[in-house]
Formats: C-alpha cells, structure tokens, sequence
C-alpha cells in the first residue's frame, strides 16, 4: 500500500469531488481514479460510490479514511525528525561572557534534553572578534551590540542596552562634573563600547589615557578600586549602581540593539532550534538592559 494512494484518498474524501481532488493534488482525473481503485483492490472494498450525481463514502471507506488520517499524521511527524538528532556535533557559541551567561546558558539548559548528541563550547571573547568570526562563518551563533548587519547575516533583536560613563562613588567628588573626570582619570573601554568614546572626541574632549579591555569584571573592578572610570554597557554594572557603589556620570547610548547572529550559509536545525530558542523565549518581548539614571544618581 502506497502513502501516495492514502494521501489521494484522504483529499477525495475531504472533496468528494474527483475534478477538485485532482486540482488539488495537482494530478490528473484519470491518476486520482487510479489512485482510488488500487487501494480498493488491496482492501477487497468499494471506498467511494455515487448516487443522484454524488460522491460519498462507504462504511469501508469511512473507516480507511479515519486511518488515513492518523497513518499520514504519524508520517509527517517522522519526517520531521532531524537527522541532526542523532548525530554528535559540537556547536560553538561566543559573545561577551555576560551575554553568554544571560542568553546562551539559560537556552542550553533546556535544549540538552531535545538533542541530547549536541554538545556546546562557549567562549567569552569581544564583540569585534565574535562578529569577525560570525562573517567569515568560523563560529555558529554570536551575540553583538553596535554593529551593523551585513545582509550574508541572519540576525534577530533580542534585547536592548544602555552605554555609560561610570566611576565609583567613593572616587566621585561633590559638584565636580564630568570634565574634570575626563582630564584627571584614566578612562578603561570594553572593546565591545569602544566606538562610544568618539563621540567625546567629536565634542572636543581628550583623554589622559584609554585602556582597552575585553573583561567586564576588570573593569567593574577597575571602577570600584577608584582608579578609573569606564565607559561600558550598563548591564554590567546594575548590581553595583542599585547598591550605591558607582554612579553613572553621563548616558553616551539610550538604546543599542543587542543582536542575536548567525552567518546564512550555516544549515544546521539544531543551530536554528537554538536560534529561535533565544530570539523568542516565550515570545516575550526583548531583554531591556536599563535603569533610571535618576535612581543611579
């Protein structure tokens, strides 16, 4: 018995029309009879009759459709296994080690059940490096803040941040603005906000030194020791601002997109279960890593 045969048996049923049937089907009349007789033949029943112009079922054929249905049902649910299941692989994830803890780790946790041969490498690496690699196709999933996106790139929104200017309270001194910061204290830059600084050269101001750096606990701690003062992205730093250990001096970036990145020509669908694990977590709306400057102050 051919599923072909079934699957023009279900839409005859569904149509008892064999002109609609075929159209459907995209097959010709006589191949839908065709179709129809075989599968009465292997049963030993007339599936289909007319009477007074019309097709209806028969109680064979009523039956037969019933088990059609659940035969094509089971079918299709087997084909959608992936043979990406079974199949042992490494899938390499990287982007800023806060945006790996915050994205990645929670969406493993709950794929490692559904593919359980897939095994993950994270890896905490700058934004710049991440997006290099994601170009030239040498990692499978990056995420990426302040970068545009090339078209050979498969991108979804999936939360929002803030840039600040930060120094620890303890170093920061009454009705000093923020001038005198930027004349007297070394200014640390995570890679990834590092274009953020321009913007000050474009106003006119200079730096006595700029650090870069690819560590976010570096560079809190850098903060927090009243050394430095940092420019960084403001979900680094909620803890510490909540509890009154560093203040933001200024906003350099209401609202950068944080883009979830993957290159188009990866075909993997594990990679793009993960995917859209991470871009539509419930669907609930993008991550928005902000607070109110006010409470900072």
């Amino acid at each position: 018995m051919e599923i072909r045969n079934l699957r023009t048996f279900q839409v005859v049923a569904e149509e008892l029309n064999l002109t609609k049937a075929a159209i459907r089907l995209n097959y010709s009349q006589p191949t839908v009879t065709k179709h129809i007789k075989i599968l009465e033949e292997e049963i030993g029943a007339q599936l289909i009759i007319k009477e007074n112009g019309k097709y209806t079922l028969t109680h064979a054929g009523e039956l037969l459709y019933r088990h059609t249905n659940t035969i094509l049902k089971e079918i299709t649910m087997i084909k959608e296994i992936s043979a990406e299941m079974g199949k042992k692989q490494t899938l390499e994830l990287q982007s800023l080690d806060y945006y790996c803890y915050n994205f990645f780790v929670p969406a493993i946790k709950d794929i490692v059940k559904k593919y359980p041969a897939t095994s993950f490498q994270i890896k905490a690496s700058s934004i710049d490096d991440t997006f290099s690699k994601i170009i030239k196709n040498e990692i499978d999933l990056g995420i990426v803040v302040g970068k545009m996106i090339p078209p050979n790139i498969e991108s979804a929104i999936i939360g929002y941040e803030k840039f600040v200017l930060a120094i620890s309270t303890k170093t920061a001194h009454k009705f000093k603005n923020k001038d005198y910061y930027l004349e007297n204290y070394p200014v640390i830059v995570h890679r990834n906000s590092k274009y953020m600084y321009y913007n000050f050269f474009n106003q006119g101001l200079t730096f006595p030194m700029i650090i870069d750096c690819d560590s976010d606990e570096v560079i809190k701690e850098s903060v927090l020791a009243g050394d430095m003062i940092a420019i960084i992205g403001s979900s680094r730093l909620q803890k510490e601002v909540d509890n009154g250990e560093i203040m933001v001096l200024d906003v350099l970036a209401e609202k950068e997109a944080i883009h979830l990145v993957k290159n188009k020509k990866k075909q993997n669908s594990v990679l793009d279960y993960l995917f859209n694990c991470i871009a539509n977590p419930a669907k609930e709306e993008p991550i928005n890593f902000q607070w109110s400057l006010e409470k900072a102050k």
